[in-house]
């Protein structure tokens, strides 16, 4: 019954989690990590959604013009393909966000290394744009 509801669902999660089957936990991550890992998997990360506190426009992508979400960021953005290519990050939202332990591992080292490139980039204009939250 719960499957069925689940697969009429169009949200972003739906898109990564096709079953309302529980996902294991990754004993190999620490609960910060999981939870950036999950905001991530939501699409509600301070970089997606910072503007809707601040009553500003969403951010938009410097390299593509584009608004900025995750789907963007993991499947379409060519500011940062070489470092989803050196860490084996999938082109599709779904396995590069899902609970493979291994892709999860390597998902939280992009999330990590985007912070960063994300700040240094935009820090002349704005430092206030972060994937993570604290």
């Amino acid at each position: 019954m719960w499957q069925k509801v689940w697969n009429t669902q169009n949200n972003k999660l739906n898109q990564i989690k096709q079953t309302v089957k529980r996902w294991r936990r990754n004993p190999n991550i620490s609960t910060s990590d999981e939870k950036k890992l999950n905001r991530a998997r939501i699409g509600h990360t301070r970089l997606t959604h910072e503007y809707l506190m601040n009553k500003g426009d969403p951010p938009l992508c410097q390299s593509c013009g584009t608004t900025i979400t995750i789907k963007h960021i993991f499947e379409e953005c060519r500011m940062y393909e070489k470092q989803r290519e050196d860490l084996n990050i999938s082109h599709q939202i779904g396995t590069s966000l899902g609970p493979n332990p291994d892709n999860e591992i390597d998902t939280i080292k992009f999330l990590k290394q985007l912070k960063y490139l994300i700040y240094f980039s935009q820090h002349l204009q704005c430092t206030k744009y972060q994937i993570t939250n604290s």
